[in-house]
């Protein structure tokens, strides 16, 4: 309800959702999504869908925010209070869930 209407009409009204899975809790689980925030597969894994988009460098995962290299999270959790983050340089960790940061936000036309 915050990002969706943000998006010019014109794209907004050619999304289409997707089935997403990723593993919570140690079980796998699907979600029917419209917008989602990509898990490391699919930034990092040489057989993810979105693969590339991010290609095999690090410079094509850095994201930008006001001019600058930024950091941003994934949706991949890393225990029970982490989460995949890639980091201003384009390089995987894993960050306490506490903290303010970026998301690229993915969508299906």
């Amino acid at each position: 309800d915050t990002v969706l209407p943000v998006l010019p009409s014109l794209i907004r009204k050619h999304i289409r959702s997707v089935i997403k899975s990723q593993r919570a809790d140690g079980e796998w689980q699907t979600t029917e999504d419209i917008l989602w925030i990509p898990d490391h597969d699919e930034v990092f894994g040489d057989a993810a869908l979105y693969y590339g988009l991010f290609l095999d460098t690090m410079e094509n995962r850095v994201k930008h925010m006001q001019g600058f290299a930024a950091w941003w999270w994934l949706r991949s959790g890393t225990d029970d209070i982490g989460f995949g983050c890639v980091s201003s340089g384009g390089s995987y960790y894993g960050d306490y869930a506490h903290y303010s940061g970026g998301v690229a936000v993915g969508f299906c036309l």
